[in-house]
């Protein structure tokens, strides 16, 4: 394991493997606490790297994966465990990762002590002048590797609930740059900036770098960058790195006519509004050469922004940090995400879980009569479910979201207000829209006629590669 796919595999050396004690689950540790260590079945249970079955018997958790411990102060709080190809095909087993088990209704077992609450290598925020956030722990591995501090949070974005730790940790570091999977997709392109969004707004100076994705790749993330690159190219990409605001700014279309700019300007005016004069005057000259807009215009927005933006009264600032204290929802049927389930918050300012799933969409399939929304399910019990299609019927009751659930896995408590508040969050993500039809046969297209199969687009000089036509 330790050569085949350590080293080969993703490229740690044997100081990294042996400095970071990254492991081998085989299955056999259970009998390891009993027989050898002689633990008691009540304290190895605490632990959460063991699960009670049906009938009673405990197992490994983890089972045929690869085993990466988190570190804090020198000590272990916490693991995550990747499937290998020896890992089984049992549907518990289909997620890449699992995080170790925690204390829950279902594993009451489990030490309330044992906690989801460390990101990845969170030690080297602490006096970084500058700090890497990437995605995956193996890319935080090579990243560590190749001398650059580096903390995750072993997923596209950071959940809410762990936004002012991630606020405390960098409040001393003088740039932050995010760097996640460069994918077709853009999942990861729309953490890297939700994250980068979160940080501007609390005033870090926050970059985010974009991998170069050859023709023809899918996915390439920072363990595969560095495996095939020296640290040196690497750097050069942070170097590129964009401000927050030179993201919202590259992220309007150029030829955007002048009488649709408003609404798409507004952030950006918003996210301008709050910098330095002379940083303003760089961000307006990058407006004016991008959409041919006048310096007199854009200047009367930030004005206009800057009066808006005015300090409110004593009072109504209170009002409002009641009402955030109390957790009363900005939108009705507000709801949150974590990473296999969504939450609401109670007029305590309580979390209460809504649902034993997470959607991560992948692509929208855009129909005469709506938009249909693919995605991957993932469950609490770690069970993953690729590809499932949520029509836009879905939306419009908990009825009709439930209709929609493709095993029993999949439970929702939650109002027909909080199912539109789903709908906000997985359209705030950034994925590919393709046009899709539920007609067999003749299409036509801005591209031209086309001939739509279960399996295959015609067009006039035969079958269509890389189309963007789906037939559902």
């Amino acid at each position: 394991m330790r050569e085949g796919l350590y080293r080969d595999h993703y490229g740690f050396s044997d100081e990294t493997i042996d400095g970071l004690q990254l492991g081998w689950a085989d299955g056999h540790l259970f009998d390891h606490f009993r027989d050898e260590l002689k633990v008691e079945q009540s304290l190895a249970l605490k632990t959460g790297l063991f699960v009670v079955v049906q009938g009673g018997r405990i197992e490994d958790f983890f089972q045929q994966r690869l085993a990466f411990p988190y570190w804090k102060g020198g000590q272990v709080v916490y693991f995550i465990a990747r499937s290998t190809e020896y890992t089984g095909d049992e549907t518990w087993e289909r997620s890449k990762y699992k995080k170790l088990l925690t204390h829950s209704e279902r594993h009451r077992y489990v030490s309330e002590t044992v906690r989801n609450d460390t990101f990845y290598n969170e030690d080297a925020a602490r006096g970084a002048e500058e700090l890497l956030i990437t995605e995956g722990v193996t890319d935080c591995i090579s990243a560590m590797q190749a001398g650059m501090p580096c903390i995750s949070p072993v997923t596209t974005r950071f959940r809410k609930q762990d936004l002012p730790k991630l606020l405390q940790l960098t409040r001393w570091t003088k740039r932050v740059v995010v760097c996640n999977d460069a994918e077709a997709s853009g999942a990861g392109k729309a953490g890297a900036v939700e994250t980068a969004e979160a940080l501007f707004a609390e005033g870090r100076d926050v970059r985010t770098a974009e991998l170069p994705r050859p023709e023809g790749v899918e996915k390439i993330d920072v363990n595969e960058f560095l495996k095939a690159n020296p640290p040196e190219q690497l750097r050069e990409v942070f170097a590129g790195a964009r401000r927050y605001i030179e993201h919202l700014i590259e992220a309007i279309p150029a030829d955007t006519p002048k009488v649709d700019l408003e609404p798409l300007l507004e952030p950006v005016v918003a996210a301008i509004a709050s910098r330095s004069p002379l940083e303003q005057d760089g961000y307006v000259d990058m407006l004016v050469g991008r959409l041919k807009v006048s310096r007199r215009v854009l200047g009367k927005l930030l004005r206009a922004h800057q009066k808006d933006e005015s300090p409110k009264p004593k009072a109504a600032r209170e009002q409002e940090s009641r009402r955030d204290r109390a957790g009363g929802e900005a939108i009705k049927g507000e709801v949150f995400e974590d990473q296999d389930h969504y939450y609401v918050l109670n007029h305590e300012g309580d979390s209460v879980i809504i649902s034993s799933f997470h959607i991560e969409p992948t692509e929208r399939i855009r129909l005469e009569d709506g938009e249909v929304i693919v995605g991957d399910v993932t469950t609490d019990q770690g069970r993953v479910y690729r590809s499932v299609h949520f029509p836009p019927s879905a939306w419009h009751s908990k009825r009709s979201f439930l209709q929609t659930f493709p095993t029993a896995d999949m439970q929702w408590t939650g109002w027909d207000d909080n199912v539109q508040g789903v709908l906000r969050i997985l359209s705030r993500r950034q994925v590919p829209i393709r046009a899709g039809t539920r007609t067999l046969g003749y299409l036509d297209t801005k591209e031209g006629p086309r001939w739509v199969a279960q399996d295959v687009v015609l067009g006039p000089d035969g079958p269509v590669p890389n189309t963007e036509i789906v037939f559902l």
